[in-house]
């Protein structure tokens, strides 16, 4: 869907509280259309193969009332992570899990610890939760899943089936 598109639905759905999107729709633009056009907008999940702080800084000045923050699967800058924790002032979740990185540093943990909760670090292997930052390491048990994978799984289904091109 192009951009000018998506702000056109936007501008129909005042009562919108949260959206997943990929990079395309990830531009200051858009985003501080959804911010202008949605007051109680506060929840964002990003699909992106990369998040460096440039697309840190355009969702954190075109929306800065975030709550909760998405961006699983996703290769990430330290600058990225701690531009998130410094200038989303309301944010209460933050959700980087899907990959390992080496970018959470002492110093993240620390800006991360004024949050109800930070996920990172989660692995995921054909499909299925390995370990979980939120939860403890190798603390998965298929009997009675984290609420991690629940939301996860639940997130996949209401995606629907994957479609290929």
């Amino acid at each position: 869907m192009a951009s000018d598109e998506f702000c056109e639905v936007i501008s129909k759905l005042q009562s919108l509280k949260g959206m997943a999107v990929d990079e395309s729709l990830v531009n200051y633009d858009v985003l501080l259309h959804v911010h202008q056009c949605c007051p109680d907008f506060l929840e964002l999940k990003v699909f992106a193969l990369y998040v460096d702080e440039d697309m840190a800084s355009i969702i954190c000045e075109s929306l800065p009332r975030l709550k909760k923050l998405e961006i699983p699967n996703s290769d990430m800058s330290c600058a990225a992570i701690v531009k998130f924790l410094d200038c989303l002032e309301e944010l209460e979740y933050l959700d980087i899990s899907g990959y390992e990185t080496s970018a959470i540093s002492s110093s993240v943990l620390h800006k991360a610890s004024r949050l109800k909760a930070f996920i990172w670090n989660s692995k995921f292997e054909l499909g299925e939760f390995v370990d979980c930052s939120n939860c403890g390491e190798h603390n998965i048990n298929t009997q009675e899943p984290c609420k991690c994978t629940m939301d996860n799984k639940v997130m996949d289904w209401l995606a629907g089936p994957s479609q290929t091109a």
